[in-house]
């Protein structure tokens, strides 16, 4: 299997190295040279992995190409580019539908949408897909857990979700921020923080329906700390602050 990459940030980046470190790399990955820095990296990180000079020549030499540049250039970069029929072609381009890239990519007729996350590189997260293609599925098995959107609609919302991973950072940071002016060394207080959460998220795993209001009952005692701290929150704003987040990024999106 050839995989050819046009485009070369940092979730191809994270593609290639998982795909790569997985139980069953792919025979040539090929990497477009645009980024010379990072491509290189890649080459000497990956012996699968070669650069190709241009777009063409990679799309030529792929049975599966992966359109991974940034929205607003795609149409530039990818419409001059001859594909083949039998090519199937992945799309990361993020707030555009199958009907915009498909005219791109004639006459290739197999067109799959994705939202994978920079984790994929140590082969966990999610990774969402739209139509379904069994061979894709399980090319992106090997490297997260794979999502099939019910409809295109619903890939947009599990793409919109992704603008969380920044914010959820930030509470890591200033979690540790804290506890770090409390006496404890940084990376003991992030690793812990880690721990909790990582703990605390596999108890939502095993929910049946997604409804966590009885966690969040029993994570709190009358008087208890943790009704303290979400009355705080709560008074602020602050979670109200995670749905207006969402839906000032749907609004974007949608733009």
């Amino acid at each position: 299997m050839k995989i050819g990459f046009v485009g070369t940030g940092n979730i191809t980046s994270a593609l290639v190295k998982g795909l790569c470190t997985s139980n069953n790399p792919p025979d040539k990955i090929l990497v477009s040279s645009r980024n010379e820095q990072n491509s290189k990296a890649r080459e000497i990180d990956f012996e699968q992995v070669k650069i190709e000079k241009s777009n063409q020549n990679l799309v030529d030499s792929s049975g599966i190409v992966v359109l991974a540049v940034l929205p607003q250039n795609a149409e530039e970069i990818i419409s001059p580019l001859h594909f083949k029929p039998h090519q199937k072609i992945i799309s990361l381009l993020a707030g555009l539908r199958v009907a915009e890239v498909a005219p791109w990519v004639k006459p290739a007729k197999i067109l799959i949408r994705s939202v994978p996350l920079p984790c994929s590189a140590k082969h966990v997260g999610p990774i969402v897909i739209y139509p379904y293609d069994e061979e894709i599925a399980a090319l992106f098995g090997l490297i997260g857990k794979i999502f099939l959107a019910a409809e295109e609609s619903e890939i947009e919302s599990f793409s919109i979700i992704t603008a969380l991973m920044a914010p959820y950072y930030t509470i890591i940071q200033e979690v540790t921020e804290w506890a770090a002016g409390a006496g404890i060394e940084r990376k003991r207080a992030a690793d812990y923080i880690v721990s909790m959460f990582g703990a605390l998220l596999s108890l939502v795993e095993e929910l049946k329906n997604g409804d966590t209001s009885k966690l969040i009952q029993t994570s709190m005692t009358p008087g208890g700390i943790n009704e303290l701290a979400v009355k705080i929150i709560s008074e602020q704003g602050g979670f109200d602050l995670w749905y207006k987040s969402l839906e000032a990024v749907k609004k974007r999106v949608e733009a």
